[in-house]
Parts: structure tokens; C-alpha cells; sequence
């Protein structure tokens, strides 16, 4: 976010409402409230979907963790045109006592057919990029589809992340969707966390060269802000 003629308090206010708000705000409302141009609030948000990307590629999953492929833009009933569209993702969760879980949605390999059972080489790769390497035990559901009742917060995680899409932004280029499904997975493994908490944590991987020094201007800069 370096380089920007965006004011600062601008920034901490949009990245405060990304991090504390319940849904998500899209870049047109964003244009209204903080007074400035559609590009540049587009452009806001998708510096800081890209900081959410990184601050996830940054955490491996460990312990017990489950998972299985879905459907990025499946219908229920389809048509050629729409099965082209079909991208395969795979959904993990990591489960620990005592601890809220940590969820992740990432496309698999383009060549992975999205009907069809995950392949071995799509879950090598999801594992080389998201797993510890020293976890020895996955549970992967190799099946897009499941039956109903089995793995249910699996089983629900993508749909609810694709609805939230389609109603939020009305329509994402799949060259994009990957940080908005970052993002709501951001949502989904910070909602244990306050306002202030998941704000923080979101600036401490948005900010630079020096995270922590800025962190002490943050809230007097946020009331003068709002």
C-alpha cells in the first residue's frame, strides 16, 4: 500500500470496515462513504483482499484437519455453457480442542475435472501448499458430492461462500475469485475475535515498511476519520 495518494486515515477506516463488518462492503458503497472514485475504492479493496491472500498462504494447516473438493459456479440444473464455467475447489478445516476452526477454500489444479473424484495429484498439490508437512493425518473426501448429513459444515462452507459472493458483488471474474474467497474465510476464521483483534491482525499484514509504529497513530486516526 505503499505509493498510494490515498490518505491514510482513508486506508485504516476501509481496512477497519473490512475486518469488523459482518458481511462485507462492495466498492461502490465503499466510493459513496469515504468520498472518493469508484477505481480508487475497487482498487482499496482489492490491495487489501490481496493482504488477506497472503496473511492465509502464510498459516499451514496442522493437527486434524478434514477436507474435500466443490463446485466454484455449479448449478443445480445445467447446461453446456455452464458446466464450462465449473471450476473444482477444495475446502479444508482444521480442527483443534478447545479452538475455534480455521477453514480454507482454494481452486485446485486447473486440470482437475470439478465432477469428477479429486485426483491424487490435485491433493498433493493442496497439500504442499496449505498443509504443515508434518501433519500425517487428512481426512480428503475425494467426491465433490457427499451425502446429505456427512461432514456438514464441509458440506455447507463453499455454497455459503459463493452465495455471499453473488450477493455481495454481483458477479466475480474467476481471475479474482480466489481473494474473495480468501476474504470469507478471513470472516469465518476471525468471528471469535473482537472488532479491534481482527482489525489489527489484518493491518499488521497491510501496512508497510513498519506495521507496529503505525499501530499507535491507528484509533486517534480512525475517530478523526469518522
Amino acid at each position: 500500500m505503499d505509493k498510494t495518494r490515498t490518505p491514510l486515515h482513508k486506508w485504516l477506516l476501509v481496512m477497519y470496515i473490512v475486518a469488523a463488518s459482518k458481511s462485507s462492503i462492495n466498492a461502490v458503497h465503499l466510493a459513496k462513504l469515504i468520498t472518493v472514485t469508484y477505481k480508487t475504492a475497487w482498487s482499496m479493496l482489492n490491495k487489501i483482499r490481496r493482504a488477506i491472500t497472503e496473511l492465509d498462504q502464510s498459516i499451514l494447516l496442522s493437527g486434524e484437519i478434514e477436507a474435500k473438493p466443490d463446485i466454484y459456479t455449479r448449478r443445480i440444473f445445467h447446461s453446456v455453457e455452464t458446466l464450462q464455467r465449473e471450476r473444482s475447489v477444495i475446502v479444508a478445516r482444521m480442527m483443534a480442542t478447545n479452538k475455534p476452526s480455521y477453514y480454507k477454500l482454494k481452486f485446485a489444479p486447473s486440470q482437475q475435472e470439478p465432477r469428477k473424484p479429486l485426483s491424487q495429484g490435485a491433493e498433493n498439490s493442496f497439500k504442499a501448499s496449505h498443509i504443515n508437512p508434518s501433519t500425517t493425518h487428512v481426512n480428503m473426501i475425494r467426491k465433490p458430492f457427499i451425502p446429505w448429513g456427512s461432514y456438514p459444515r464441509l458440506r455447507y462452507f463453499a455454497p455459503s461462500a459463493f452465495r455471499w459472493m453473488n450477493d455481495t458483488f454481483h458477479g466475480i471474474s474467476p481471475t479474482k475469485a480466489q481473494f474473495y474467497m480468501d476474504e470469507y474465510c478471513f470472516r469465518k476464521n476471525t468471528k471469535h475475535l473482537s472488532s479491534s483483534q481482527s482489525f489489527e491482525l489484518l493491518l499488521s499484514h497491510s501496512l508497510i515498511p513498519n506495521p507496529a509504529t503505525i499501530m499507535h497513530t491507528t484509533y486517534s486516526l480512525l475517530k478523526l476519520a469518522m
